[in-house]
Formats: C-alpha cells, sequence, structure tokens
C-alpha cells in the first residue's frame, strides 16, 4: 500500500541544516514536510479516503466551471 509509492528525502538549498521529506500520488499532488511521519500519514490518508478526494476534486471543478461562467468580464 505505502510501498506502492515513494517518499524520498531531500536538501533543501535555503535550508541545509534541515532534512525534508516528499512524496506524490497519482494525480500530481506532492506533499513536502521536515517530520517523516506527516508523510506516511499523508499518504494513508490519500489512500484510504481515494474516493472521498476523487468525489471531492470532481465537485471543485464543475464549481469552477460553473463560475466562469457566470463571469462577465473575461480576459
Amino acid at each position: 500500500m505505502i510501498g506502492d509509492y515513494e517518499i524520498v528525502e531531500y536538501k533543501n538549498q535555503f535550508y541545509p541544516d534541515r532534512t525534508y521529506y516528499r512524496a506524490t500520488i497519482e494525480n500530481g499532488t506532492t506533499k513536502h514536510h521536515t517530520d517523516y511521519e506527516v508523510i506516511v500519514e499523508w499518504l494513508l490518508d490519500r489512500i484510504v479516503r481515494k474516493k472521498y478526494y476523487e468525489e471531492k476534486e470532481a465537485r471543485e471543478a464543475g464549481v469552477i466551471e460553473r463560475f466562469m461562467e457566470d463571469v462577465k468580464y473575461k480576459d
């Protein structure tokens, strides 16, 4: 489950004394944090509640489309 995702350890050039961790899920969403456990918890939440997040993204996309249809001044 968690093994399907790579958690990358890296150094931020602006904070070289800190170790950062990064993970990316299928839709391209990436989480960065200095605490490894926070990244693991985030991945587990995204995996367990995958259907919820997919529905949320679809809802948000629909709201944005409806809003843009109502905008009178478009650039």
